[in-house]
């Protein structure tokens, strides 16, 4: 399976979007497809970035849809980016939705910050196989994954 990606515009910014359908996020099964897609994010987002100066690759994860947005990410000046992608994920939405409002909230949110840990650890060793730092001429880059709008990352990994 190879991803489709929808490109549009919202202001100055381009986005690029696909969807990884119902596959869940931590098996074997999406490893490959995952490497495929960091191999896509990497060239779709090295033009606009290729002369700007940024930190860390920043992976937001949207609870309300399932979404990944994946940008790089300055911490001295918070500009805005000019170019970032999305990666849609109906299992991970499927699985935040079925444990919104249960009887044993703690319990819940634990389930969700475990399952959250275990993709942001997939998508850190898809990275490195996909070589994602060569393609911007580095030698390391850090990956930090958190939930939208929030400054503490959940997650951190370095991919050389």
């Amino acid at each position: 399976m190879h991803l489709e990606w929808i490109q549009k515009t919202v202001g100055p910014t381009s986005v690029w979007s696909s969807n990884l359908g119902g596959m869940p996020l931590t098996g074997s099964a999406i490893f490959e497809l995952l490497v495929d897609a960091w191999q896509d994010v990497a060239t779709l987002l090295f033009g606009p970035y290729q002369h700007r100066k940024w930190d860390i690759i920043r992976v937001e994860l949207f609870e309300e849809t399932g979404q990944l947005r994946i940008y790089p990410f300055s911490y001295e000046g918070q500009e805005l980016a000019p170019a970032g992608c999305e990666l849609r994920s109906d299992w991970l939405f499927e699985f935040i939705q079925a444990r919104i409002r249960p009887e044993d909230q703690q319990m819940a949110d634990e389930q969700i910050e475990k399952v959250v840990h275990d993709v942001a650890e997939v998508l850190v060793l898809a990275a490195k196989k996909a070589a994602f730092a060569t393609v911007f001429g580095r030698n390391l880059v850090k990956i930090e994954v958190c939930f939208s709008g929030d400054d503490e990352p959940l997650f951190f990994g370095d991919v050389s």
